[in-house]
């Protein structure tokens, strides 16, 4: 266990708050909750993608997203989860390949051009430097957190 993570857990144990009161995916966030989410995820994601799952403890994503550890605790269980939704939010802007493939499929006229469009929209999107990064964390870590990519590679 890496000095990072002992640290995290050590002090989760001692801040950790009921459950109950986390944030629930079925349950509607108010505005400013999902604000302090949003910063923590984006906060978590550049500080995984510079130094690492075990380089980054949740006390660096706490001071980057400008909030308390305690509330990046009532926002995710522990840092694999976190981990796992920052994997997912990366993931998810692959729809907005689909939308973009959906609406210049719309203008196109020949089967060249729909083509074109395919291979230029697929490229740019698994080429772009977050997903680059993204695949080389995801290939890194996939060994030392083989619950959290079980559970996202069968959608749990």
């Amino acid at each position: 266990m890496t000095p990072a993570h002992e640290r995290d857990t050590a002090t989760r144990s001692a801040s950790a708050e009921d459950p109950a009161e986390r944030v629930s995916a079925g349950r509607a966030i108010p505005a400013r909750t999902a604000e302090k989410r949003r910063a923590i995820v984006e906060a978590a994601t550049r500080l995984f993608l510079q130094q690492g799952y075990d380089g980054t403890s949740m006390d660096e994503i706490a001071a980057a997203a400008a909030v308390s550890k305690q509330t990046v605790y009532k926002q995710f269980v522990d840092k694999e989860q976190l981990f796992g939704d920052m994997v997912l939010g990366i993931a998810e802007r692959a729809d907005g390949i689909v939308e973009a493939l959906n609406d210049g499929f719309a203008r196109v006229t020949a089967a060249e051009e729909g083509l074109a469009l395919l291979a230029e929209t697929y490229a740019a999107a698994v080429l772009a430097p977050a997903v680059l990064a993204l695949r080389r964390l995801v290939i890194s870590e996939a060994s030392p957190l083989p619950r959290t990519f079980f559970d996202l590679r069968h959608g749990g």
